[in-house]
Formats: C-alpha cells, structure tokens, sequence
C-alpha cells in the first residue's frame, strides 16, 4: 500500500492500522455510510483503535481518498 511507502520515505513511525478497514471491502461491512465526514459513526473502529493502543491522533480517509477526517483526543475527548 502506498500509505507504508510513504511512512518508511518519510522516517515516519509505524501508524496503527483499523484491522478491519485496512483491506479495500466495496461492501463497506464495518460502517453504515463510508466517508469520513460523516463523525464518529464512521470512526468508530478508529476511534475503538486508538484508544486500545493509547493514540491521540486519527487520520481517516474515504475508499477512493478524496476525503480525509482528522480526529485529535484532548482532555480523554475526541
């Protein structure tokens, strides 16, 4: 995927991954509508993620990557 290649170009560190949004799925399966811009419903795996592995930081984009949603944990809120 395009997104491990830019991390390792850019000497980033290794971004935790929504397991069950990583694989393209045109069912769209874990969410009720797909884009990003949508809130938390659709970023509720990340959201779930994030907090399992202590991240304050999510970057959610849609299937075709036309969209990006941005969430930010402050004070234990996103």
């Amino acid at each position: 995927y395009y997104i491990d290649k830019a991390y390792e170009s850019f000497k980033l560190p290794k971004y935790i991954k929504v397991k069950e949004q990583y694989d393209p799925d045109p069912e769209f399966k874990t969410v009720a509508f797909p884009n990003p811009e949508e809130g938390a419903d659709s970023l509720e795996l990340a959201i779930k993620t994030a907090n399992a592995n202590s991240s304050t930081l999510i970057l959610a984009n849609d299937p075709d990557a036309d969209r990006l949603a941005v969430a930010e944990k402050i004070n234990g809120e996103w």
